[in-house]
Parts: C-alpha cells; structure tokens; sequence
C-alpha cells in the first residue's frame, strides 16, 4: 500500500457510500440492487425484502445481480457479485 493507491480507494469507496445513498429504487429490481449494495449478501436481501412485504427467493436476487446493468449502482455490485462468486469457487479446501 502506498498513499497514491489508498487516495484511490478511499475515492472509490466515498462513490460507492454516495451512489448507494442516494439511490431511488423504482420497482422491485432497484430495491434488490440496493438491498445489495446496502447489505452486500443475497440471504440478507432475501430476508430484509419479504419482510418488507415481497416474495422473492435467492434465485430472484442472484437473475437481477447477473442481469445487463442499468445504471451504475447496478454495474457496481455486479461486478462486486461476481467477484464475490469467482472467489468462492477458487477457494481451495
């Protein structure tokens, strides 16, 4: 690490706090991609949702996560998502 690359990552990191908290869900695949990006995990979206009164199951978040971005909180944690899964399956046990 160096002062350069944390300058970086705090900038990064300071876009994804605004992009997320200025997000305005419009139906119910925003809501999923901001329950994501708050939360960060498909069960807790899942779980966080139909308390809020949806029905949606593990495979509805993770269609709307791989689906073509349309906007840039959604182009985010899809990248985010798939680096998460890509991860997961490389792991040696």
């Amino acid at each position: 690490m160096n002062l350069e690359r944390a300058k970086k990552i705090i900038n990064e990191l300071s876009h994804y706090v605004k992009l997320t908290e200025e997000y305005k869900p419009k139906d119910l695949e925003t809501q999923i991609i901001h329950e994501y990006a708050i939360y960060g995990s498909i069960s807790k979206v899942v779980k966080s949702l139909n308390q809020q009164g949806y029905t949606v199951k593990k495979e509805d978040i993770t269609r709307v996560l791989k689906s073509k971005p349309e906007d840039e909180l959604h182009s985010v944690i899809r990248g985010f998502y798939k680096d998460k899964v890509s991860t997961i399956k490389n792991r040696s046990y």
